[in-house]
């Protein structure tokens, strides 16, 4: 009777619970997100309304990953539809919409 051990974990992704196994296989959102929480605690991103809404309550949605603190911030409803339909689906200027304000 021979018990195979488990592959190694990453040190500090330890549990095994539905959200470290999506830390662990999607790093580099992880990152980001991880990276923008960092951001908005030192003062360094600010939260802006919702890009279609202007709602206050907004998630921060990034395009591309590898730019973490080039987000897009957008309310969970615009959030959750921009996931669903597309990135088509709210084509706003961001530098025309930031020089209205």
């Amino acid at each position: 009777m021979t018990d195979d051990p488990k592959p190694p974990r990453p040190p500090s992704l330890k549990s095994e619970t539905r959200q470290t196994n999506w830390r662990r296989t999607n790093l580099p959102k992880y990152q980001a997100h991880l990276a923008v929480q960092r951001a908005l605690m030192s003062g360094a991103l600010e939260k802006q309304g919702c890009e279609v809404c202007g709602a206050a309550r907004v998630d921060a949605h990034h395009d591309r990953y590898d730019e973490p603190l080039n987000v897009r911030w957008l309310c969970r409803s615009h959030h959750v539809k921009l996931h669903h339909y597309g990135e088509d689906m709210f084509p706003i200027d961001r530098q025309q919409a930031g020089s209205q304000n």
